[in-house]
This record gives structure tokens, sequence and C-alpha cells, in this order.
């Protein structure tokens, strides 16, 4: 099977093969395919661990990276009354 996107595996079962911080290889159907993560930051997979492929925008485990990041500095100290 050759697959042009990722969006082929969604609703397959993959299993985990190896990870590194931009990338994970799994195995579908004794074939192996690397996936690439973009603006990757952070994942913590377990190689071995196999189960159906889903591509999520919302999730629980997604709540810290929906939202836009906001920073706040401040350059002097708060007035003392």
């Amino acid at each position: 099977m050759r697959l042009k996107n990722i969006e082929d595996l969604v609703g397959r079962n993959v299993k985990i093969l190896s990870t590194q911080t931009t990338f994970m290889i799994v195995e579908f159907l004794k074939q192996d395919y690397q996936i690439n993560f973009d603006s990757k930051k952070e994942f913590h997979f377990i190689k071995g661990t196999e189960g159906y492929l889903n591509i999520l925008n919302k999730h629980p485990l997604l709540t810290n990276y929906q939202d836009t990041f906001v920073e706040i500095f401040i350059n002097s100290p708060y007035p003392q009354s």
C-alpha cells in the first residue's frame, strides 16, 4: 500500500516502532512509515504501543496548545504605598 499522506492511516491500526523529537516511525501492514512533526514542541510516545491512529484538533490533552500564548513583561517596580 502506497501512502500519499498521513490521512491514509487515520482509523487504521498502527504500531509505534520508534520516536524522535521531530518524527515517529509506525508499522502498518508490515511496512514502516515515518511521520514528521511540524513545529514540534513536545510529545511522549511509547515504543511498541499499538492502536488506531487519529488526528485531533481538540482533545483534553491538547488544552495547553490550543490557545494563543500571551506574555507580559513589567519593567518597573510596583509602587509602594
